[in-house]
């Protein structure tokens, strides 16, 4: 590993200290991973009220970073995407948002029509308190990801006080928590078996709800086919009902099964 030069350390300083506010230079890694996530994003957020409007992330922009992150905790298995219901996924994120991203507070939300009503945003302040979560928990780890986001060659990420990539774009070591932050630490891992609790009982609703549709749409289907078997049984049976057709040649009448006009 190169090591990190004097300037690179003096520009990041201290990203979380031994304690909840973090470094300047951290207000300055939020706002462009927050902007990048913005202005990348193909699924707009509808516009606020003028009066204390505010900038937010929906699940789809935090679904990328996610991705960028190589972040699981959100991530959802083939085999789950299959029994998720309409809003499922925004279900989950709402109540990922309470516990990690507005410490216990409802995250706030916006209706989204034809899907859901209650689709979970969060800030800029919710971003930041994520990722202090992520940094406390294991700096060695948070490091990593972080360096891995920045030197990604398909993604560049501005410097939002120079309006130019980051002057130093891996962020040192030492501007990390030498180890796991106690006791906040402790406190985001009590949380962490109550997310993965609920986000169970989100999947079991999903996966009733989907199973009830199924069973829903398998016996409208059967009635559909029942119905459309006793109009063909009922045409083939007009069709070729009996019927008394006179015979020319013998002048008597004849009774025929065969299909024609009446």
């Amino acid at each position: 590993m190169a090591k990190d030069s004097p300037e690179s350390i003096a520009f990041w300083g201290t990203l979380v200290p031994e304690g909840p506010l973090p470094g300047p230079a951290f207000s300055r890694l939020i706002i462009s991973i927050f902007d990048h996530l913005r202005s990348t994003s193909t699924v707009p957020i509808p516009p606020m009220n003028p009066k204390g409007a505010k900038s937010y992330l929906n699940p789809e922009m935090i679904a990328n970073f996610c991705d960028l992150m190589g972040i699981t905790d959100l991530h959802v298995s083939p085999a789950e995407a299959q029994e998720m219901a309409v809003g499922t996924m925004d279900a989950l994120y709402f109540v990922y948002f309470q516990f990690f991203c507005c410490f216990g507070q409802k995250p706030d939300s916006y209706p989204r029509e034809g899907t859901n009503s209650n689709v979970p945003m969060i800030t800029r302040e919710g971003l930041r308190n994520w990722l202090i979560v992520l940094i406390i928990l294991d700096p060695d780890d948070a490091h990593r990801r972080l360096n891995m986001l920045l030197a990604k060659k398909d993604h560049l990420f501005i410097d939002p006080f120079t309006e130019e990539p980051f002057a130093y774009p891996q962020i040192p070591r030492c501007a990390f928590p030498e180890k796991t932050v106690e006791p906040l630490a402790a406190t985001f891992r009590q949380l962490q078996p109550k997310w993965r609790e609920t986000r169970a009982k989100i999947m079991s609703a999903a996966r009733v709800k989907r199973q009830e549709g199924v069973t829903s749409a398998q016996s409208n289907l059967a009635t559909a086919e029942l119905n459309a078997a006793r109009m063909r049984a009922q045409a083939s049976a007009n069709a070729h009902q009996e019927r008394r057709v006179y015979d020319s040649s013998s002048g008597k009448f004849m009774y025929s099964s065969t299909p024609g006009n009446f």
